[in-house]
């Protein structure tokens, strides 16, 4: 099996009946073009749209926009392609507001760490296809005027009641998995 790299598939399968209040059509919009972002390796788009919270720590960290740059090309490297589901739930209090969204992510490869000699690096293994569920939340703090994602990654109680303070545990949100098979 093999993807060529510049192959994106991004489809939006639905849509709750409380997405056209609170600019929530926009959120479905702006998570499409992340994820499109990161199927083509733009880095530059990826990090527009990407949260607040994120690029806070990735300004703070030695090469944090570097390393965020390098898993930008590395999905697309891989063939990353992105199903982006329904949304969860959608939630608006005062001036924020947020829509959870279920996403999976195919990619071919995986990456691994190889003990050597000279101590650790990053190794590149092509014989398997990845498998990764998850949840974006794309959130607002100015009315839904402006929405940006909290990625896979970073989606705990602590990162979602940064950007919606008023969180309380629902909708309730799994942590991310991502499995390998290998290709024969």
């Amino acid at each position: 099996m093999r993807l060529a790299s510049t192959f994106t598939l991004v489809a939006l399968l639905g849509t709750t009946a409380h997405a056209n209040t609170h600019g929530f059509a926009e959120a479905i919009l702006t998570v499409r073009s992340y994820s499109a972002a990161l199927s083509r390796g733009d880095c530059k788009a990826a990090l527009a749209l990407i949260s607040p919270a994120i690029a806070k720590r990735l300004g703070r960290a030695p090469d944090g926009k570097e390393a965020f740059c390098e898993y930008v090309a590395s999905t697309a490297a891989r063939g990353q392609l992105e199903t982006i589901g329904t949304d969860i739930s959608t939630l608006a209090s005062g001036s924020h507001r947020a829509t959870f969204i279920r996403v999976t992510r195919f990619a071919l490869g995986r990456q691994r760490i190889a003990r050597t000699k000279g101590g650790v690096v990053e190794v590149f293994d092509p014989g398997f296809r990845s498998t990764y569920q998850g949840t974006y939340i794309v959130h607002s703090a100015d009315d839904g005027a402006t929405w940006h994602v909290l990625d896979l990654a970073c989606v705990d109680q602590r990162w979602i009641k940064e950007v919606y303070p008023s969180y309380d545990g629902r909708p309730r949100v799994s942590v991310a998995t991502q499995r390998f098979e290998q290709i024969r």
